[in-house]
């Protein structure tokens, strides 16, 4: 490798690892990843925007002799990831943090090697769950973790400086905890229009400049991850898009896989194995409904979207997104439920099984006509049989 090349590799690396020194707060996967054992190396995946870079140059700032490589940089394309890693060995380099590792050819050969090698530690990141799980075996050698994107709580945490202690979600079924942590947290629930506009992601600036920079990492979303995944052309893009944008104006159980089809005039087949491709970019998540298994083949999931992409889809078509929606997939989207429950037509039922709880989401009005054991409502209440919604946003 040119020791001029790796010169500039190093200055990079800690300019990178100088910009992160005064952020304090740290997303929630941070505690989970430093209590790895130092025998595996360390990989996460996750939606573009929601801190993956900034985590890895914190996890970089704890560790001697450290380099932070970012795997797309122009100037280290003439090399293979093996061959960076190991000059920066030869250098003295002990732990290596590779962001956006899928965008070396080859490299899951090349973490291969270098772990049974054992003369570094690597830790990396990538925007794709099928990009960084495919390749050689890296089982027994790498853990891996999904990032989501930041929490109601981590986003007052890290965007307004707040101390949020986090809540289990078990505590939440308990009339007591509740009480207590409305009476703590209850100035919190103003912030929840703010989030469901601007929350998940971490970019800086002001609605417009996150805007901006959100609708960068879906272009290249859909025309980088995307292309990782399937072959890509001008009309996958487009239909990739059009789903997301009927997600958006819809609400959950209004889409199924027959109405993606006809509305993009696509096979049905063509529009699950898109939606597929979608959510394992991070962009859409897919629920399951509460069914055996011999019933569950026939039945197709709900779909969701990330925080803020709801809101910023409906922005861009001027629209308002439905707060039905916003709230179910808030719910969804924090507590991770079992599965939906999915009546047959006409059929009133509650939403989602959490932690064996029969949960129903709505506003001040919702009923407990459908019989759940839960009501969550988006108003601050200690009514018995029912939750404030924005709690749920204190998980993790």
């Amino acid at each position: 490798m040119d020791p001029r090349v790796f010169t500039k590799t190093v200055l990079a690396s800690e300019r990178a690892k100088d910009r992160v020194k005064a952020l304090v707060n740290k997303r929630y996967l941070y505690g989970d990843i430093s209590d790895v054992s130092e025998e595996y190396f360390v990989g996460y995946y996750g939606m573009r925007g929601i801190g993956k870079t900034v985590l890895l140059l914190q996890l970089a700032n704890d560790k001697k002799n450290s380099l932070y490589i970012s795997a797309d940089s122009t100037y280290l394309k003439p090399y293979s990831l093996y061959d960076v890693v190991r000059y920066a060995v030869l250098q003295g380099y002990k732990n290596i943090f590779i962001d956006e590792i899928h965008e070396k050819p080859d490299w899951t050969y090349d973490i291969k090697t270098l772990y049974d090698e054992g003369e570094v530690r690597v830790m990396f990141t990538g925007s794709s769950q099928m990009e960084v799980r495919k390749g050689a075996d890296l089982s027994r050698r790498v853990r891996l973790f999904e990032m989501k994107p930041a929490s109601f709580r981590e986003y007052l945490c890290i965007k307004k400086g707040f101390d949020v202690k986090s809540i289990r979600v078990n505590d939440l079924f308990k009339k007591e905890k509740v009480k207590d942590a409305i009476k703590r947290y209850a100035g919190l629930i103003h912030y929840m229009d703010e989030y469901y506009k601007m929350g998940g992601v971490l970019y800086p600036g002001d609605l417009e400049d996150i805007y901006a920079a959100l609708d960068r990492s879906i272009e290249r979303a859909i025309t980088h991850d995307l292309a990782s995944l399937r072959e890509i052309d001008i009309n996958v893009q487009d239909n990739a898009y059009k789903i997301l944008y009927l997600i958006a104006t819809s609400q959950p159980f209004e889409l199924s896989y027959s109405a993606l089809s006809d509305s993009l005039e696509i096979s049905k087949y063509t529009a699950k194995t898109l939606v597929y491709s979608l959510s394992r970019i991070g962009l859409v998540n897919c629920l399951l409904p509460c069914e055996s298994s011999h019933r569950l083949i026939r039945k197709e999931p709900k779909l969701y979207l990330n925080f803020p992409l709801r809101y910023f889809l409906n922005w861009i078509l001027g629209k308002e997104p439905h707060i039905g929606a916003l709230r179910e997939e808030f719910f969804a989207n924090h507590t991770g439920p079992s599965c939906y429950f999915k009546g047959r037509r006409g059929e009133k039922t509650s939403d989602f099984l959490v932690d064996k709880k029969v949960i129903e989401v709505g506003g001040k009005s919702k009923s407990r006509a459908q019989g759940p054991d839960l009501v969550v409502v988006d108003h601050l209440t200690v009514e018995r049989g029912r939750i404030p919604l924005f709690l749920f946003g204190l998980i993790y």
